[in-house]
């Protein structure tokens, strides 16, 4: 004989499940906006790895040691060519084409550690050491951020039209 109890049936939840089932345009839908995330994820990372390999290139240029003949040559270069800002003409800024950012007035400054500046006691020779390297009034920082002015407690840079003040964080 079989095991079989002469009781009422036990309720499956999942048949109640079944009773209301995912609909298939809501199935397809759901896939487009999932797969359109995706893509558009996929597309910003892209932009902002060549940007970062661009940086990082220039920075590895610029890095390189010289060979002591060539280093007299190309401080005469680098102190001609740096000091000048690069120029665009407006042909090249609406030509240029980039998916996120780079917007006319929306720059995001570059990233600047002030850690140490000073002067000569009669006022002339200012520097600041910014990320590292040491700058004079009117040198660019990177090709694009200017430095105005420095004075005894602090150092006035511009970039893109704006300006701004830069002092010793002594926290980081």
């Amino acid at each position: 004989m079989s095991k079989l109890s002469s009781g009422l049936p036990i309720p499956d939840k999942r048949a109640a499940e079944k009773k209301h089932p995912v609909k298939p345009t809501v199935m397809i839908i759901t896939m487009i906006l999932m797969t359109s995330a995706l893509i558009l994820t996929a597309v910003m990372m892209i932009d902002y790895a060549t940007r970062k390999k661009n940086e990082s290139t220039a920075t590895a240029a610029a890095e390189k040691p010289l060979k002591p003949g060539k280093a007299l040559t190309f401080l005469k270069t680098l102190t001609t060519h740096t000091n000048a800002p690069e120029e665009t003409t407006e042909a090249e800024r609406e030509n240029s084409f980039s998916f996120f950012g780079k917007s006319d007035g929306n720059r995001r400054w570059p990233k600047l550690k002030l850690t140490g500046h000073g002067m000569r006691p009669d006022g002339s020779g200012a520097f600041a050491i910014i990320n590292g390297h040491q700058y004079q009034t009117g040198q660019f920082i990177n090709g694009k951020v200017r430095i105005i002015e420095i004075r005894q407690n602090d150092v006035l840079v511009e970039f893109s039209g704006e300006t701004n003040t830069l002092i010793v964080d002594v926290h980081n």
